[in-house]
């Protein structure tokens, strides 16, 4: 059964001259300044993945309401409002996009009154308010009050328990998914059901209890995995090579010595790697660092980044899979030719490909249009992404099922 199986979609509802209230991903990973040039390109890559579900509802001349949240606010934050939301889609689309200074507002409700063809309402953050979070049915039915029709095209939030993806679309008869939403799922699902093998995964993290979870999920999924990153250096420790230099938690050795042992032919992990005398957190940004075979790495000196013999091994490895999954990064933040190299390498492998993780995407933003123009599918799903290939339930989703469509 494929898990958006009686949703119906929002190409078949009928939301002619509806009021369409959006649900959309408008959040940004914690770690991005919202005005930095980074938190700019990955706001424009969300608008850009949205406006097909926008642009198939003006379409039909629906009055469209947006509604999404940004961080994860105790109250009011100026600092996480929606108003460059709302400028950027503006200058995305060329509609005019009003954002009342509330969700709730009485403006909220005039100007949603008083939509005509090619305007849009950008509701305030949701989380504004605490019924969002709490998965309050109050708050979901004072937002139904704006709408006839409900879509969510909020795949990276649709894991939790939020009123709007999870009470709302219950209390609005007519409810499906947006373009944005089936483009995720579609594309993971490929890669859950594996038809098309060999499936490799490139993986990178830091070396974290909850990283090795989720390098464990991959294993289950993929016939072979490469390992960069923190893990990387911690399965290397494990296996006998000497990385004294390189901080590593002790306490995750016996399961990387499992990992290890129950994965032997699955696991590929780097030869060589790029190393510095540094104790900081690595090289001045274009610094190359130091290239050492994994069973010579000099004393004292820590693991920052795949070499390119690495590179090399993981390339073969993906030019020769049918289906594509790669996570994270290859190195240390200031060094980044690993994960560049690794992207270059999928970029012009056949197999079906995707990228996933806030590392890996914005590298692939970095790289440029063309390079990702030959990535099957930036999935911008992050957490919801993991917790798809997991076979988790995933809230927002369910509570789209049963979908009208008259």
């Amino acid at each position: 059964m494929h898990i958006l199986d009686g949703i119906g979609s929002i190409r078949e509802l009928n939301i002619d001259n509806q009021r369409v209230l959006v649900r959309a991903d408008l959040d940004l990973d914690p770690s991005t300044h919202p005005t930095s040039p980074e938190a700019d390109a990955l706001l424009t890559l969300k608008l850009a993945g949205l406006l097909p579900t926008l642009q198939l509802a003006a379409e039909k001349e629906a009055r469209v309401i947006i509604a999404g949240h940004r961080g994860a606010p105790s109250r009011r934050d100026s600092s996480l409002s929606l108003e460059r939301v709302g400028a950027r889609l503006s200058e995305l689309s060329g509609w005019e996009v009003f954002l009342p200074d509330d969700c709730l507002s009485d403006a909220a409700k005039r100007v949603i009154g008083d939509l005509r063809a090619g305007q849009v309402c950008l509701l305030e953050n949701l989380r504004f308010h605490r019924g969002e979070q709490a998965n309050d049915e109050t708050f979901a039915r004072a937002l139904g009050g704006f709408c006839d029709v409900y879509v969510n095209d909020a795949f990276p939030s649709s894991h939790l328990r939020l009123a709007s993806l999870s009470a709302l679309p219950r209390l609005i008869p007519i409810r499906g998914s947006g373009l944005l939403l089936e483009k995720e799922v579609n594309a993971l699902s490929r890669v859950l059901q594996a038809s098309e093998r060999p499936v490799v995964s490139v993986f990178g993290a830091d070396a974290h209890a909850d990283q090795l979870d989720v390098l464990d999920l991959f294993l289950r999924h993929s016939d072979h995995v490469c390992v960069g990153g923190g893990v990387a250096w911690a399965l290397l420790a494990a296996s006998g090579h000497d990385l004294q230099g390189t901080p590593l938690p002790s306490e995750l050795m016996p399961r990387c010595r499992t990992l290890l042992d129950q994965n032997h032919g699955k696991l590929v992990l780097p030869c060589d790697v790029k190393t510095t005398a540094r104790t900081d957190a690595g090289p001045e940004r274009g610094d190359p660092g130091n290239t050492a075979e994994v069973k010579r790495i000099p004393a004292g000196h820590r693991a920052l980044d795949i070499g390119p013999e690495s590179v090399e091994r993981f390339s073969k490895r993906i030019a020769a899979a049918k289906t594509i999954v790669y996570t994270g990064s290859m190195s240390a933040p200031r060094s980044t030719t690993g994960t560049r190299a690794i992207l270059e390498s999928i970029a012009g492998a056949p197999g079906f490909s995707v990228v996933t993780g806030p590392e890996a995407v914005m590298a692939a933003v970095a790289a440029g249009p063309e390079l990702m123009g030959k990535i099957d599918h930036i999935s911008l799903g992050g957490d919801a992404t993991m917790a798809f290939l997991a076979g988790k339930r995933m809230p927002g989703i369910e509570a789209l099922r049963g979908a009208s469509n008259e």
